[in-house]
């Protein structure tokens, strides 16, 4: 905005005009894909963009929404400052006087299209931006409409740029995902081919004689096996609490129930119905995936 504000400055201080200097600032006042064009008898009724004159020192913005105001009864927000061009004695105004006008054009948001106007315009239409280019349009006013469709265009083109970006982005994030989860499901498979090994690792152990738990082939067996378990450990993959615990489908699956004798309850009374009393086959999750459920025998 100061840029502009200097180009106005340059405009008056460049080439004093002869006659007299009019500010005129005027807006493209948007509602709902339509702008709003008047007809004004003062400038040979032709349909210009509607707006009035501003003193010096007088604020841009204020002056734009006291004249749309008066002249349109509209209540506007100006979005921006559009551009501004001189012309000296434009033929349009009929007049002996000499004149020379800064063009000054807003462009600005209506908050209804409800309009009544003053006697300083005869009519009004609400059109599109190209309709309006093909009415006996204001030339100065012409201008300020190409700019709208201008600024449109770079709009549009703007929000295409970032629905392409955020496209992008999104596709990236997919197949990043889509990679982790290939990853993750590859590793899970050579995992899967894993577990029964430990399985008979797990067996082999639990039929050791004591007798023979202390030899060296049985500290080097068990070394295996910590080494299979390290692995799991270190991909995140845990065991699944079973034994003890209440039987949970989530987790467990459930190969047999054994009906626990009533002298057996009275010796162990915290053995309770779908509580799992052998674990059968252990079971393995990372995190909220489960790899493998616990096969498990619970009491009836």
């Amino acid at each position: 905005m100061t840029n502009k504000l200097n180009r106005f400055k340059n405009m008056l201080q460049s080439r004093p005009p002869a006659g007299k200097i009019i500010i005129a600032v005027a807006a493209v006042i948007f509602y709902e894909k339509k702008i709003l064009l008047c007809r004004s008898p003062e400038w040979s009724k032709k349909w210009i963009i509607p707006g009035g004159k501003m003193r010096f020192g007088q604020n841009i913005k204020k002056t734009i929404k006291r004249e749309i105001k008066e002249k349109t009864s509209l209540n506007i927000k100006v979005e921006k400052i559009n551009s501004a061009f001189a012309v000296t004695n434009p033929p349009e105004l009929k007049t002996k006087d000499n004149f020379h006008f800064i063009f000054i054009d807003c462009l600005c948001r209506a908050n209804s299209n409800q309009v009544k106007l003053n006697p300083e315009y005869d009519r009004f239409k609400w059109v599109s931006p190209q309709k309006a280019l093909n009415m006996d349009l204001l030339p100065y006013s012409k201008k300020a409409v190409k700019k709208y469709l201008q600024n449109l265009k770079k709009q549009d083109y703007l929000q295409g740029w970032l629905r392409c970006k955020a496209d992008f982005t999104n596709y990236q994030k997919k197949t990043e995902s889509l990679l982790t989860q290939a990853s993750e499901n590859s590793a899970f498979a050579v995992i899967l081919e894993i577990l029964p090994v430990l399985d008979n690792f797990n067996l082999a152990q639990s039929h050791i004689p004591a007798s023979q738990k202390q030899k060296s082939w049985v500290t080097g067996i068990l070394y295996i096996k910590k080494q299979f378990e390290d692995i799991l450990e270190k991909q995140g993959i845990t065991e699944i609490p079973a034994l003890g615990k209440k039987f949970n489908p989530e987790f467990h699956e459930c190969i047999q129930q054994v009906k626990i004798p009533k002298k057996n309850r009275t010796h162990s009374p915290k053995i309770r119905s779908g509580q799992i009393i052998e674990v059968v086959q252990k079971g393995y999750r990372r995190g909220d995936r489960i790899l493998r459920a616990a096969k498990v025998k619970i009491a009836k």
